[in-house]
């Protein structure tokens, strides 16, 4: 009967943040996996609580009149998110079947239903490819790819503004486990180089601290970055120049 009343329901669709019309703002879409038809609150407060910290930190401060935000809530049939790894095993029926450990890595949190989270963010007036989705989970966890994914425990807008730096702006990760030597080419992202002056960022060198630095996309040693932390090495840091 529950899982006959989640289809029957339409998706809710929201605008909780306008500062124009959509043909002269960046959208951008949340979207809700594992919140149950009763949690839609908590959906409609994990979304205002990601806004009210995104538009503090730069640069979405110095941009957020150029920024629409909407929302999509379809529900859920369960609460939370698959956890292949833990024993037993947890699996729930979820509208974009997030899961834990995607790629093998316990805190990858990501969305396997990729074709219904794109569906539902067309429904939203615009979002010219920038889609969140917040997982009612409390268990900490996030991965980006076409989609900024992030749980909604504690640590939840800090996850989701990093994991917005990968699918938004295209940034690495800095930090440097678990892998010793990079031996590869000039990598494309633009917060990490091979150049041990940083080159790439040149015209930042000087700025708030930035140089160069070694330690970064998943390596100890061979790959640089702008500046000794970043949100996109370290929580509860501001991004640095170069990753604004």
């Amino acid at each position: 009967l529950l899982a006959s009343s989640v289809v029957a329901q339409a998706p809710t669709v929201t605008t909780v943040y306008s500062s124009g019309s959509t043909q002269s703002r960046y959208d951008i879409v949340i979207l809700g996996d594992g919140y149950q038809i009763q949690e839609q609150p908590r959906f409609n407060q994990d979304a205002q609580t990601l806004l009210t910290s995104l538009f503090q930190k730069q640069p979405y401060a110095t941009f957020a009149n150029y920024y629409n935000v909407h929302t999509v809530f379809r529900a859920s049939v369960d609460s939370g998110a698959d956890q292949p790894d833990v024993t037993p095993p947890i699996y729930k029926n979820t509208v974009y079947d997030a899961t834990y450990n995607t790629g093998g890595t316990a805190r990858c949190l990501y969305i396997q239903n990729t074709a219904q989270a794109l569906a539902d963010a067309a429904l939203a007036p615009a979002n010219e490819g920038r889609v969140l989705v917040m997982v009612n989970d409390s268990r900490y966890g996030g991965c980006a790819s076409t989609f900024a994914v992030s749980y909604n425990g504690s640590s939840m807008a800090e996850v989701q503004i990093h994991e917005m730096g990968h699918s938004l702006g295209g940034l690495a990760d800095e930090y440097d486990y678990p892998n010793q030597t990079y031996s590869g080419g000039e990598p494309s992202s633009p917060n990490i180089t091979t150049s041990p002056t940083g080159q790439k960022w040149a015209h930042w060198h000087g700025t708030e601290g930035v140089s160069a630095f070694q330690g970064a996309g998943y390596y100890l040693y061979g790959l640089y970055r702008p500046k000794n932390n970043c949100l996109m090495r370290t929580l509860g840091v501001i991004l640095c120049p170069v990753c604004r």
